[in-house]
């Protein structure tokens, strides 16, 4: 008889004093096992969508500000061809950009705000201003070109 309950047990896999091959292991031991796994898993995958999330937020600053500043060299070149053209310095921005779909996306900076425009005809300068990214003018972070022309003597 205790051949035969050993037997069934092997079967079932069920340890007994007896048998020790067929054993199943209970559910504390097979969370001890997997618990370290589990834990370091979930430890990378939380350090890895944490630094996602910080290089995106230190990216997205720096890939705004360098858009803006190609934008206000764009739109300084077409300021200096509108003047070429037209002999004087336009008044606003919208007089250079007025039938050109593709320079009126000039006129706005990567956070959304008006580029501010500031001919000094006098010294044959303007500039051109981005608030940055706090969007309040007369800060450190904002971007600014100045551009000087010169007039030609023939």
């Amino acid at each position: 008889m205790k051949k035969a309950l050993d037997f069934m047990a092997l079967l079932l896999g069920i340890r007994t004093a007896n048998n020790t091959d067929g054993h199943r292991r209970s559910p504390i031991i097979r969370w001890r096992t997997w618990f370290p796994l589990l834990k370091w898993t979930f430890s990378l995958l939380l350090g890895g969508f944490l630094l996602l999330l910080l290089l995106s937020l230190l990216t997205d600053s720096y890939v705004k500000q360098r858009n803006t500043s190609q934008k206000l060299n764009r739109l300084g070149v077409a300021i200096v061809k509108y003047h070429q053209t037209q002999t004087r310095w336009p008044l606003t921005l919208e007089e250079v950009v007025a039938n050109s779909p593709v320079l009126r996306d000039l006129t706005v900076d990567s956070w959304g705000k008006a580029i501010l425009y500031q001919p000094n005809p006098a010294r044959q300068t303007f500039s051109l201003t981005s608030s940055g990214k706090d969007q309040q003018l007369n800060t450190p972070d904002d971007l600014v070109q100045v551009i000087q022309t010169m007039n030609r003597q023939d």
